[in-house]
């Protein structure tokens, strides 16, 4: 099972998520920021890593929610589920979209 992680960054009542751009698998659908954990990586090393390539952004501090095993149908993650509800960032995070919620009903759960 492949390891995989995933930022829950929460400021008041809004969070940052992401869609799916067109050709990736799960086009469209709304997801946390996170990726896959590469070898010799912690989770919290793999998700400053994918962070700072999808976003732009090197989180300061983060807490270890959860560990969830998930089934996409052709593969299964152990998604590790880090949480940012104060955030602090090494870089400004004003340039990026906080949304309350998607704007759209694709939402992988």
């Amino acid at each position: 099972m492949k390891a995989v992680t995933a930022a829950i960054i929460q400021s008041g009542d809004r969070f940052l998520i992401a869609r799916r751009a067109p050709g990736e698998k799960l086009a469209g659908f709304w997801e946390f920021p996170g990726g896959k954990i590469e070898s010799g990586e912690t989770a919290s090393q793999g998700l400053v890593r994918e962070l700072q390539e999808e976003v732009g952004i090197t989180p300061l501090t983060y807490t270890a929610l959860k560990e969830v095993p998930y089934d996409y149908d052709t593969k299964k993650v152990l998604l590790k589920v880090l949480t940012l509800l104060k955030p602090e960032f090494s870089d400004s995070l004003a340039r990026l979209s906080l949304s309350k919620k998607p704007s759209s009903n694709k939402v992988i759960a």
